[in-house]
């Protein structure tokens, strides 16, 4: 591999898992206090403790950072960019999510962006 493909190889690592990062960052802060809420909500006998989103939502970042540079990698004739472009469109979603639900109590919007 020349030093070129790895430079920009790198590049992409640091653009996607940067993104990614920042949009666990701001959907954090927006639940911040999801654990107090978590606790009031009316919960099946099922549902996870709420200790177990962190870990969760961590890996699940992780991986999909690396799915999005396995696409980007791919370069699946002219299918990389709408594929890269509906994942970001989705990091957005998701970091919202967590405002809508957690900060700003409007519950139904958050139900309504998970049937999408």
């Amino acid at each position: 591999m020349t030093r070129a493909i790895l430079t920009t190889q790198w590049r992409a690592i640091l653009v996607l898992y940067g993104a990614t990062f920042i949009a666990a960052a701001l959907g954090s802060v927006g639940s911040a206090s999801a654990g107090d809420f978590y606790q009031q909500l009316n919960l099946p006998a099922f549902a996870p403790p709420g200790w177990v989103f962190g870990p969760a939502w961590t890996f699940l970042y992780i991986a999909m950072a690396t799915a999005a540079f396995l696409v980007w990698r791919s370069q699946a004739e002219g299918r990389t960019r709408p594929v890269l472009t509906l994942f970001l469109i989705h990091l957005a979603v998701n970091s919202l999510w967590s405002w809508l639900f957690f900060a700003w109590r409007t519950g139904l919007i958050p139900a309504c962006l998970n049937s999408v």
